[in-house]
C-alpha cells in the first residue's frame, strides 16, 4: 500500500477519538430528544460512518506539504479529460491481455490502482446511505457525486486558500469513479448488512426502551447542568481575576486552583447556583432541571405522582451532602485545611479517607441500583426519574 495512504489512515485513527468526543454529547442529546433512549448498535453505526468520512477525507487530502513546496509545483492544476485513465492504460499497452501475466501487470500498475481505489473509496458511502440513512438509488448517486465534488473542489482551491495553488490534481475522472463507487455500494448493501438489524428495528427498540431512564441519560443531564454552572463560574472567575492574564493563570495554576478550592466566596457562589439549578428550577419546571429537560426526563414521587417540594428538597439535599463529602475529602487530601491537627491527620490517613468514602458510596449505589433500579438519592427521598 502507498505510504501516504498508510499515513492518512494512521492520522484518521489518531484524530477519531477527539472527533468522537466532540460529537458525543450532541449525539446523545439528539437520541434522547428523538427516541428517548440509546441503542448501542445504532451509535456504533453512526460512529463508524464518522470514522469512514475522516478516513476518506484524509486519504484525499493528505499528506500536506509545506506551502513553499506547493508554490513551486509546475504541473497542471486540473485534468478535464473523461476516461483519461483508460487512454493512459492503453498507451502503456496494459489493456492488451493475452496471458495471466498481462492481468497481473495490469492490476499491479499504479495507473490502474489509482482509479480502482477511487471506486473502492466511496463503496462504504453507498452502503451507509442505503442501510443507515435509507436513501434511494438516485439519491445515492447524487450524494456520492457531491461528496466527490467536495473532495475535488477542496483540492482545486488549495485547501480553501491555504495553498497558493492546488496541492493535488483535480480530475474529472475522480468524480465519475467516486460516483460509480457509491452506486456499487448501494447495490451491494444487502450482501454486507443482511445479518444486522434494520434502522427501523433499531428505532423501534429505542422507543420501547424510552421509559427506562438509565444511568447514561442521568449522567448526561447532570453533565449539562454542571456545564451550565461551570460556564457561569468561568465568567465569574474572569471577572474576579480580570487584571490577571490567562497566560499568568496557566503558569501559576496551582496557586489559583488552591485559591478557588479554598475560597469561601467560590464555595458560597457554587452552593447558591447549585440550589438555584437543582432546587428552584425543578420546582418551577415540574421536576426537571435544564439538563433533564433537554434529555426528556423529570423527577416524580416514587408512586408516579407529581413531585412534592419536600421530596425534591430531600433529593437535592442528599446529593449536595454527597458532593460536600468529596469536597471535604479533597481538601484533606490536598492538605488545604488550616488546622494543624487535620493536616497531620490527613498526611497519615488521606488515602484511606478517599478510598473509604469512595468504596462505601459505590457499594451503596451498586446495591441500590441492582436491587431497586434507582439511585441512592431516589431511594432515600422516595422519588424516581421518568420520561417526559
Amino acid at each position: 500500500m502507498n505510504p501516504s495512504n498508510i499515513y492518512a489512515m494512521r492520522m484518521a485513527l489518531f484524530i477519531f477519538p477527539f472527533v468522537a468526543a466532540i460529537f458525543l454529547i450532541p449525539y446523545l442529546i439528539y437520541q434522547y430528544q428523538r427516541h428517548g433512549s440509546l441503542v448501542l448498535f445504532k451509535a456504533f453505526v453512526t460512529y463508524a460512518f464518522i470514522y469512514y468520512l475522516i478516513n476518506a477525507c484524509f486519504l484525499v487530502m493528505l499528506p500536506l506539504y509545506p506551502r513553499s513546496v506547493v508554490a513551486a509545483f509546475t504541473g497542471p492544476k486540473y485534468d478535464l479529460q473523461l476516461f483519461g485513465f483508460i487512454r493512459e492504460l492503453s498507451r502503456l499497452g496494459l489493456l492488451e491481455i493475452s496471458s495471466k501475466r498481462d492481468i497481473i501487470n495490469l492490476i499491479t500498475n499504479e495507473r490502474f490502482l489509482e482509479p480502482f481505489f477511487n471506486v473502492i473509496l466511496t463503496i462504504p458511502f453507498g452502503v451507509f446511505l442505503r442501510y443507515y440513512f435509507k436513501r434511494d438509488w438516485w439519491e445515492v448517486i447524487i450524494y456520492s457525486f457531491l461528496l466527490s465534488l467536495t473532495f475535488e473542489l477542496t483540492q482545486l482551491s488549495g485547501l480553501f486558500g491555504f495553498y497558493s495553488r492546488p496541492h493535488r490534481l483535480f480530475q474529472v475522472d475522480d468524480l465519475m469513479l467516486n460516483t460509480i463507487g457509491g452506486t456499487i455500494g448501494y447495490i451491494l448493501t444487502p450482501l454486507f448488512v443482511f445479518m444486522f438489524p434494520t434502522k427501523d428495528r433499531m428505532v423501534e427498540v429505542a422507543q420501547k426502551r424510552s421509559n427506562n431512564v438509565g444511568p447514561v441519560r442521568r449522567i448526561l443531564a447532570l453533565t449539562i447542568d454542571m456545564g451550565i454552572i461551570l460556564i457561569i463560574g468561568v465568567i465569574a472567575f474572569n471577572f474576579i481575576y480580570k487584571d490577571v492574564s490567562l497566560l499568568n493563570i496557566l503558569k501559576n495554576y496551582p496557586k489559583y486552583t488552591k485559591e478557588l478550592i479554598t475560597s469561601n466566596f467560590v464555595y458560597l457562589s457554587f452552593t447558591l447556583m447549585y440550589l438555584f439549578f437543582m432546587l428552584f428550577v425543578p420546582a418551577v419546571l415540574n421536576g426537571s432541571t435544564i439538563g433533564k429537560k433537554i434529555v426528556r426526563i423529570k423527577l416524580v414521587n416514587s408512586d408516579g405522582s407529581k413531585l412534592s417540594f419536600t421530596r425534591l428538597l430531600g433529593y437535592t439535599t442528599f446529593t449536595f451532602v454527597i458532593a460536600n463529602i468529596y469536597y471535604v475529602s479533597l481538601l484533606i487530601y490536598l492538605n488545604l485545611f488550616d488546622s494543624p491537627y487535620i493536616i497531620s491527620f490527613a498526611i497519615e490517613y488521606n488515602f484511606y479517607i478517599i478510598y473509604g468514602v469512595t468504596v462505601v458510596l459505590l457499594m451503596a449505589y451498586t446495591y441500590n441500583a441492582l436491587m431497586y433500579k434507582r439511585t441512592l438519592q431516589e431511594s432515600i427521598s422516595r422519588t424516581k426519574h421518568v420520561t417526559i
